[in-house]
């Protein structure tokens, strides 16, 4: 049995239009950053505010982790702020992007190590109230002498909308996840994969204090989606890896996966013959500090990096 690893990394690092603790989250930069387009030379101007060395320290958690493919949320897209990462990340990694709807100033943002091949993008843009977007992509990892069980994946990176309202969870939220979950399929079954390759789907979930009534992680459970944290944690009832703006330490991100092979039921015997992945480690940056509780001092963003590392069996 040949096999071989690789990691995914997902990451909200706080985008400094939304990060409270600076000056540009004043009232009037609060009020002008939902009409950012109606004057781009603010837009430009924006990265004179910017926390240079909070950016400098997520960077370097990104490099110490060292994933195969990192997901950020909350990418602040400026033209300085994009070309600060891309020259700290450029030599080992492609960058794909894609910002939200109605000119909000962020996005998404994922970083996929050049051994690594894409065989398709696509930009979902929900066009809602909520202006939330995913990034899905098709990445191939080709066989090698290093590496003889190539793999392909198929993986989403998302921000979804916060549940302030009743409708924002029970339907808004819902329907963005279904969104991207039905665009996958579809795709697959374009390329006539369906059940043959792998689904991850990552990113800033914001799930509520009481997530096992979260309609976002019913829905996962209901589609055969396992939460790749709490299949290797089962002891964990409770993670933490954001502090959100009402101080509520909840778990809001999350790395889930669809494989044939989480479905006991799944007695293909075609399929038990392709690829599959395994998760083998999880955990949430610095891996010393408990997952149960948030980090006190931890000023890189709102939230703590989660990363999976996964076995690839052939």
């Amino acid at each position: 049995m040949n096999e071989s690893t690789f990691s995914v990394t997902t990451f909200n690092i706080l985008a400094p239009c939304y990060n409270r603790t600076n000056h540009y989250a004043s009232p009037e930069a609060i009020a002008a950053r939902d009409h950012p387009v109606a004057n781009n030379n603010n837009n430009n101007k924006l990265v004179d505010v910017i926390e240079c060395s909070r950016q400098y320290d997520i960077l370097q958690i990104l490099q110490t982790v060292d994933a195969d493919i990192i997901n950020l949320q909350e990418f602040f897209f400026n033209k300085d702020f994009k070309q600060l990462y891309e020259s700290t990340l450029s030599d080992r990694y492609q960058a794909f992007y894609l910002q939200r709807t109605s000119g909000k100033l962020d996005g998404v943002a994922t970083f996929v190590k050049k051994h690594l091949n894409i065989k398709h993008q696509h930009m979902l843009e929900f066009k809602d109230q909520g202006d939330r977007v995913a990034l899905i992509l098709h990445i191939d990892s080709p066989s090698s002498s290093s590496s003889p069980s190539g793999h392909e994946l198929i993986l989403a990176n998302t921000h979804l909308t916060f549940p302030h309202t009743v409708f924002d969870e029970t339907i808004l939220r819902r329907t963005q996840i279904e969104s991207i979950h039905n665009n996958i399929q579809l795709y697959l079954n374009e390329i006539q994969q369906v059940g043959s390759i792998p689904i991850v789907i990552c990113g800033d979930m914001n799930t509520p204090t009481k997530n096992e009534e979260c309609v976002v992680n019913r829905f996962f459970r209901q589609k055969g989606y396992i939460s790749t944290f709490n299949y290797i944690h089962p002891e964990i009832n409770h993670f933490v890896s954001h502090k959100s703006h009402k101080d509520q330490e909840v778990g809001a991100d999350y790395i889930y996966l669809l494989d044939s092979n989480n479905n006991s039921n799944n007695n293909n015997s075609d399929n038990k013959k392709n690829i599959h992945i395994q998760p083998i480690e999880s955990y949430l940056f610095p891996k010393e500090v408990p997952a149960d509780k948030w980090i006190k001092g931890f000023e890189s963003s709102d939230h703590r990096p989660l990363t999976t590392s996964f076995r690839v069996v052939q």
